[in-house]
């Protein structure tokens, strides 16, 4: 592979990053912004511009290429003054993982077609969405430390059984996407149509008493919970859309019910009671978003930035 200029020292940067280093030599006038004494080159941020993009589509990557890397930079700085270093092998198998579930579009259950589909859409290399692993496992490992110190063997810890409820639940779903395109040759109208169609079938399926977790393994679109026989687990009451909550109010437990729609395609869903620990595992998770957020925010306010010049192209 032959690399041009722009590439060599994109990668250099970045392939530090992650090995935790910041002596990159780089000429004064090609660094954009440093983070503490690590520099964020104008080629590296050039480096996820497609050739192709037109003006003021380029300066808007390049706009949001400098905040995700300066992003990437001061999480990783804060995390290694903590000791965080997350191991090569842990990032690598969190990355074999999306490639086989890759990340969400739209809803969380409409996928991106390949991790590379979604990796060109948002303008982001390999190099930095494996930066983007090692910060999120480095404040996963802060947040696990701070729960089993504030909550050792689960003492002190207060469960709200009543507001967990009201805005959490456990279910599952045969999902047919009508939200984007999904087969070569097919246009909005013929897709609906056989979201329609194949829908119905299922549902005259299961109310004949086929199994709910055969029929969704077998013709569910959602490729999070479909290997799961539709099982969605734990999810907050209004993740998947108005639609979706107001479909399963009142069902009973084990009911199925639809199909229905909702904005993101056509859905027959299932709810479920809770099980034994899953009010723990909701305060956990509870605990979790506004750790990450408190992390995220100290990382910000720790690690100084300094803007150099302007943003390529801009």
């Amino acid at each position: 592979m032959v690399w041009n200029s722009a590439e060599r020292v994109g990668c250099c940067v970045l392939l530090a990053l992650m090995a935790g280093t910041s002596t990159v030599a780089v000429g004064q006038d090609d660094v954009a912004a440093r983070v503490g004494a690590t520099p964020i080159t104008r080629k590296q941020i050039d480096a996820g511009v497609p050739p192709d993009a037109y003006a003021r589509r380029a300066r808007n990557i390049r706009e949001r290429r400098l905040t995700r890397l300066i992003e990437l930079e001061v999480t990783r700085q804060f995390l290694e003054a903590r000791g965080v270093r997350p191991a090569r092998a842990a990032i690598d198998a969190r990355l074999a993982k999306l490639r086989k579930l890759p990340p969400a579009q739209l809803c969380p259950c409409c996928r991106f077609p390949s991790l590379e589909a979604f990796l060109e859409t948002e303008s982001i290399t390999l190099l930095e969405m494996k930066a983007q692993i090692r910060n999120e496992i480095g404040l996963e490992t802060l947040v696990q430390a701070a729960w089993k110190q504030t909550y050792p063997g689960g003492r002190g810890l207060k469960i709200d059984r009543q507001r967990m409820e009201r805005e959490w639940m456990r279910g599952g779903h045969l999902f047919f996407n009508t939200s984007r395109l999904l087969s070569a040759g097919e246009t909005p109208a013929s897709q609906a149509a056989r979201a329609r169609k194949l829908s119905d079938e299922c549902a005259a399926a299961l109310r004949a008493g086929s199994s709910f977790e055969t029929t969704a393994r077998k013709f569910s679109e959602d490729p999070m919970s479909r290997d799961q026989g539709g099982d969605l687990g734990l999810f907050r009451r209004d993740a998947y859309g108005p639609e979706f909550e107001d479909a399963l109010k009142g069902a009973a437990a084990g009911q199925v019910v639809g199909p229905f729609r909702s904005q993101f395609g056509i859905h027959i869903a299932r709810w479920v009671p809770f099980k034994p620990g899953d009010f723990k595992e909701i305060a956990f998770r509870e605990f979790a978003e506004k750790k990450t957020v408190e992390l995220k925010a100290a990382a910000t306010k720790a690690i100084p930035v300094q803007p150099v010049g302007a943003v390529p192209g801009s």
